[in-house]
């Protein structure tokens, strides 16, 4: 079963074929309390989803731990976030606040609360997954990141 949270643009047709597909949306699934048994999926997708998790709550490392949690072993996370490549992850707590588009209203889940930098793979270490691979898309923004459990 696989688990797609928020489309990932061409990727979504592919996965539509795989049998036991579930799709949601976030913010209305919250990514850091997933409503699904622990070991219940063998692929875990989102795109361009965790710099908007908020940071309360266990933030985006919360969010890691869910994914983790629900996948099955020897599963896989794969994901994207906008990277800024040589610089380290920052909280945006503190600056003004930027959003990705569209944004028609500050309250449209849109925010950006964590930048991803170069330290990314860390993280996904960090919350328990054994192996963390990037594929190259588009230099530099373009990074897909597989991190397995």
């Amino acid at each position: 079963a696989t688990l797609e949270v928020n489309g990932a643009g061409g990727l979504t047709s592919i996965l539509a074929r795989f049998p036991g597909r579930v799709e949601v949306s976030w913010p209305v699934v919250d990514l850091r309390a997933l409503a699904y048994p622990d070991r219940s999926f063998g692929l875990v997708g989102h795109s361009d989803t965790l710099e908007h998790v908020d940071p309360n709550g266990g933030g985006f490392k919360g969010a890691l731990r869910e994914c983790y949690r629900v996948l099955r072993p020897g599963g896989a996370l794969c994901f994207t976030v906008p990277t800024l490549v040589g610089k380290l992850t920052r909280a945006t707590e503190g600056r003004p606040p930027t959003y990705h588009e569209p944004s028609p209203t500050p309250d449209a889940g849109l925010r950006v609360h964590t930048e991803f930098g170069a330290d990314v793979w860390g993280y996904c270490l960090e919350v328990g997954f054994k192996r963390v691979e990037f594929t190259c898309i588009e230099w530099p923004a373009g990074l897909a990141i597989t991190a397995r459990r």
